[in-house]
């Protein structure tokens, strides 16, 4: 892999936003789908050796594809939009690094482009950075205001790869910018969340606690959204024993809690049978 990923770095001839998205490992949730029965735990360390032995093996490659991509004034066309993309997908790598970690800092900090700040974001979120917080920090001061952009800040607190994900997740609805009435605000860091291995999947059943308690928040005032979101929960019995029947337990509060939406109940009943 190390191998084939090299060539494709040092293949000038090839699209940049092809070689981006060639090198861009696939998310738990693609990979679970390859599976009968999901092994969350080894999907998630295998990924993130896989990542990590990528890094370490392409670091020069990637170190200098990084530079060679870096400045030039901002613009839309399709050779720009490669190169920030190609950038952004070495810097995701190049975290993974300690010699490498801050990149994500001077990047967010030099950013005159959204694409760029969120690919500083998403590498100091990914990698859990120490750098994260204060970046998370200056990014919310900034955008608060846009909601829209805000999106962007929310999906990625629901996405922390870390064992207190959940409370990354608790402390970020507790943001003005959130409200438990805004489709888009639940959908960005709930719907992140409900596909996030290291919290949505918690060994100590948090994450399932969380969700049940959510999805019968939601079904007073959006069961629209509660029943996209329950999908992950319905896939349970898919998952090894311990996480079954947490997940299980869940989904019977849900069904017998009182005026259940017809979607919800008629999916929650489907999953259980």
């Amino acid at each position: 892999m190390i191998h084939s990923f090299k060539a494709l770095l040092l293949d000038e001839s090839l699209d940049k936003a092809f070689v981006a998205e060639a090198l861009t490992l696939p998310p738990h949730s693609e990979v679970c789908g390859w599976f009968e029965a999901i092994d969350v735990d080894g999907i998630s360390k295998a990924l993130k050796q896989l990542k990590l032995a990528l890094a370490k093996g392409l670091e020069a490659e990637l170190l200098e594809t990084y530079q060679s991509l870096n400045g030039g004034e901002y613009d839309i066309s399709h050779q720009s939009i490669a190169k920030r993309a190609l950038r952004n997908t070495c810097l995701g790598f190049l975290s993974c690094l300690k010699a490498h970690q801050h990149l994500a800092k001077l990047q967010f900090e030099a950013s005159d482009n959204m694409t760029d700040t969120i690919g500083a974001l998403s590498s100091a979120n990914q990698s859990d950075l120490e750098s994260r917080e204060a970046l998370m920090n200056a990014f919310s001061e900034r955008w608060s205001h846009d909601g829209l952009v805000m999106d962007k800040w929310f999906m990625l607190q629901g996405s922390k790869p870390s064992s207190n994900a959940l409370s990354a997740v608790k402390s970020a609805m507790d943001h003005s910018a959130f409200s438990m009435q805004n489709p888009n605000r639940v959908r960005s860091v709930l719907g992140s969340f409900f596909n996030n291995p290291y919290g949505f999947h918690a060994i100590d059943g948090s994450g399932y606690q969380f969700a049940g308690e959510m999805l019968a928040k939601l079904n007073t005032s959006n069961p629209q959204v509660a029943s996209r979101l329950i999908d992950p929960m319905l896939k349970f019995a898919r998952y090894d024993e311990q996480r079954k029947q947490m997940m299980r337990k869940e989904l019977e509060v849900l069904r017998d809690t009182p005026n259940l939406a017809k979607d919800l109940f008629e999916k929650v009943e489907a999953a259980l049978k």
